[in-house]
């Protein structure tokens, strides 16, 4: 990535400045939005075709973004730039050079010498500024004085109409660039606000997780290695089974078993990974704010889909009638058994017509005699069929 505007690019530019050519390396964006770039100094940078992509830079800088357009850098000199999927976003340079955009597109950048180029929404297009001589550094005065010098040059001389005209037209110019700057004064003071406030937030939100580690710690040592419980066994009760373990090991606990029911078939009014149970020291009612030893056994049972014990191997349904083996199948209880002719069959001598030449089992590679099985997995007889 080229050193020179990476600030701009980042903030301004779709793929963050990720893929961009320079006398330094080689690019290709395709016409998906995908791309690539590979630098010359080992830096490289990709973008798919979802919006995603990542860069990494030889001297350990990196960044990443993702398919909703958010995105952000890290520059190995301390260099640190987000963008929300908003469109809004900032650059923070260590060489001194930062930016703002806005979500509606408009923005500014500030190099590490001052230079500010700004970005205007409407056109989506690069704005250089300047003012004319006689205009003053205080907007808020900026007319009146503007005003001053047009009389006095009246006074002083005859200005023609024509020239009147220009002034004129140069005062609303100045005017309208006048308003331009408060308004994005205005909107950088409510960005900074925001980003401020978005800082405060994880900030408390670290607190807040290490003030409860510690608090556990605190009660580990002081209750003889027994933990307080953070739930009731209600608020386990029908929630997902990797929720609930989650839950029990953030509260301290090590020695959590949990066992699946299989007991799901058509008509059950629950779902897969449903938890059922949850036994502490063999009880299955235990409230919030108990005192629990940290390795006391928790079992945690759950809901799954019934399994059966499929009666054959692949070798022994081979040449069986296909009826009779599809009407096993149903009566031992899986549900999704289907046959399919295969149609290859002219005379019938030596295969005969109605005989297994495969079953196919989802998600199977080998069948194997008292493998237990899904209810509900597919299950496809292929046999041999006279032609039609």
């Amino acid at each position: 990535m080229p050193k020179t505007n990476i600030g701009r690019d980042f903030l301004f530019s779709d793929d963050c400045g990720f893929i961009k050519g320079d006398e330094n390396g080689t690019s290709h964006k395709y016409a998906d939005g995908s791309g690539y770039y590979h630098g010359d100094d080992g830096s490289e940078g990709h973008i798919y075709n979802d919006g995603s992509g990542y860069y990494h830079g030889a001297d350990g800088s990196e960044g990443y973004l993702y398919s909703d357009g958010s995105a952000y850098f890290h520059g190995s000199d301390g260099t640190d730039a987000y963008k929300y999927d908003d469109g809004s976003g900032y650059y923070h340079g260590a060489d001194g050079s930062d930016g703002y955009r806005y979500s509606d597109g408009s923005g500014y950048f500030t190099d590490s010498n001052g230079n500010r180029a700004s970005y205007d929404s409407q056109n989506d297009g690069y704005l250089e500024e300047s003012e004319s001589s006689y205009v003053p550094d205080n907007d808020e005065n900026a007319d009146e004085e503007r005003m001053s010098y047009v009389s006095n040059n009246n006074e002083d001389s005859d200005v023609s109409l024509l020239g009147l005209i220009a002034l004129c037209g140069a005062l609303g110019l100045a005017s309208k660039r006048s308003a331009r700057k408060r308004e994005e004064k205005g909107r950088r003071r409510l960005e900074e606000e925001r980003l401020e406030r978005e800082r405060r937030a994880l900030q408390q939100e670290r607190e807040s997780k290490q003030n409860k580690q510690n608090k556990r710690r605190k009660a580990f040592l002081f209750n003889k290695k027994k933990i307080l419980l953070e739930y009731s066994y209600s608020d386990f009760i029908g929630e997902d089974i990797d929720f609930v373990t989650e839950k029990l090991k953030d509260n301290g606990f090590s020695n959590i078993l949990i066992a699946p029911l299989k007991d799901l078939y058509v008509g059950s009014n629950k779902s897969v990974g449903e938890v059922e149970e949850v036994y502490i020291n063999g009880k299955s009612q235990f409230s919030n704010g108990e005192l629990v030893k940290y390795d006391e056994e928790i079992l945690v049972t759950f809901h799954t889909k019934k399994e059966f014990k499929f009666p054959y191997s692949i070798r022994e349904m081979i040449n069986q009638n296909y009826k009779k083996i599809a009407q096993e199948l149903m009566e031992i209880g899986f549900t999704e058994v289907y046959i399919a002719p295969l149609e290859d069959l002219m005379t019938g001598w030596i295969k005969k017509d109605g005989t297994v030449k495969n079953v196919i089992i989802e998600g199977i590679n080998s069948i194997k005699e008292g493998m237990y099985i899904e209810y509900d997995r597919e299950i496809v007889i292929q046999y041999h069929s006279f032609k039609m």
